[in-house]
C-alpha cells in the first residue's frame, strides 16, 4: 500500500523529503488519508446488510459498504468432483462433521454473471464509502433469494466470527 502525502513547505530540495500523510475530511473526521492499493475490476458480493443500504432521509445508515470478490472457481477445485459438489453444496459451516468450504460461497451459473458460474471469496473483500451507493446500486446485477441469502449470510459469519478452540475450551 502507498499512502498519498504533502512534502513540507520549507523541504529545501537538497535530499529526498519528508513526507507527511495528506489527512482530508469525511463525515466530519479530518483524520482520513488516502491510500493506493493494488486492485481489480470486478464483479463483487455486497457484503452489508440490505436494511443498511435502503435510503432513510435521503441517504443510507451505513457509512460503509463491504464487497467481496467474485472470482472464477480454481481449476484444482472443478477437476475434484469431490470437492467441487461440497463447494456447489454451500453447505452449513456449522456442521461439524462436514463443514464444506468456510470462507467460499458458490454462485450458480447465470446469464447475467457472464454465463459462468463463480465463487464468492469473503476474505478478498474491500469497504468503500457509503457516498458511492447510487454508482453500486447502478451496477446491481442480480439479488440472492431469500433461502440462499441466508445461507449466504450463514456462510459470510462464520467465516469471520466463528467461535475458536481456546473459547470452546473456556466453555464460552
Amino acid at each position: 500500500m502507498h499512502l498519498l502525502g504533502a512534502v513540507a513547505d520549507e523541504y529545501d530540495y537538497a535530499a529526498l523529503p519528508t513526507i507527511v500523510p495528506q489527512t482530508h475530511e469525511h463525515r466530519a473526521d479530518m483524520e482520513w488519508v488516502t491510500l493506493q492499493a493494488p486492485a481489480r475490476f470486478c464483479m463483487c458480493a455486497v457484503l452489508t446488510n440490505c436494511c443498511d443500504l435502503e435510503f432513510r432521509n435521503g441517504r443510507v445508515p451505513a457509512q460503509m459498504v463491504s464487497l467481496a470478490r467474485l472470482r472464477p472457481i480454481s481449476p484444482d477445485i472443478r477437476r475434484d468432483p469431490e470437492r467441487f459438489a461440497s463447494l456447489q453444496a454451500n453447505k452449513d459451516p456449522r456442521d461439524q462433521r462436514d463443514a464444506g468450504y468456510i470462507g467460499y460461497f458458490y454462485l450458480e451459473q447465470h446469464a447475467l454473471l457472464q454465463h459462468q458460474d463463480w465463487v464468492v471469496q469473503f476474505e478478498q473483500a474491500v469497504n468503500i464509502p457509503s457516498t458511492d451507493i447510487g454508482l453500486l446500486l447502478r451496477k446491481k446485477i442480480i439479488q440472492l433469494d431469500d433461502r440462499t441469502r441466508v445461507k449466504f449470510k450463514i456462510k459470510l459469519g462464520v467465516t469471520f466470527l466463528r467461535i475458536n478452540n481456546e473459547e470452546i475450551a473456556a466453555g464460552l
